[in-house]
C-alpha cells in the first residue's frame, strides 16, 4: 500500500503543476492587450492635439499669414503627413487588440476544457483510488 501511495500522489502533484502551467499561458497575452489598449489611448489623444494644431495652421494661413504662408503650407503638410502616419499606426493597434482579444476568448475556452477534462481524470483517480483501498483491506 505504501509503494504505490506516492505514485499517485506525486502523479496527482504533475498534473497539478501542468494545470498551473497551462491557465498562466494566456497571462501575456492579456499584458500585451493591455499595453495596446494604452498605446491606442496615446495615439488618439496625440491624433486629436495634431487635429488641432493643424487646424490653428489652416486659420493662421486664411487670415493672412503673409510671408509665413509657405512655412505655415509647410507645416501643415508636415502635420497632416504625420497624422496619417498615427492613424494608420493606431489602425494596426485596433486589429491586434482584436486579434488578442480573439485569441484570450479561445484560450478561455480551452481552459475551460481542460478544467473539465481534470474534473474528470480527478474523479477517476478518486474511484481508483477507493476501489484499490477496497481490495486492499
Amino acid at each position: 500500500m505504501s509503494a504505490d501511495e506516492p505514485d499517485w500522489r506525486q502523479s496527482i502533484v504533475n498534473r497539478l503543476r501542468e494545470r498551473s502551467r497551462n491557465e498562466s499561458r494566456g497571462k501575456e497575452i492579456i499584458l500585451q492587450n493591455n499595453r495596446l489598449i494604452d498605446q491606442a489611448s496615446q495615439l488618439t489623444e496625440d491624433n486629436l492635439k495634431l487635429h488641432v494644431e493643424n487646424e490653428k495652421l489652416r486659420t493662421a494661413l486664411s487670415t493672412g499669414g503673409g510671408k509665413d504662408a509657405t512655412g505655415a503650407q509647410l507645416a501643415i503638410a508636415a502635420l497632416e503627413k504625420k497624422l496619417l502616419a498615427q492613424q494608420e499606426e493606431l489602425t494596426e493597434l485596433h486589429k491586434r487588440k482584436g486579434e488578442n482579444s480573439q485569441m484570450i476568448v479561445d484560450l478561455s475556452l480551452i481552459v475551460e476544457q481542460q478544467k473539465k477534462l481534470i474534473a474528470e481524470k480527478d474523479k477517476m483517480c478518486e474511484l481508483v483510488v477507493n476501489f484499490y483501498f477496497r481490495c486492499m483491506h
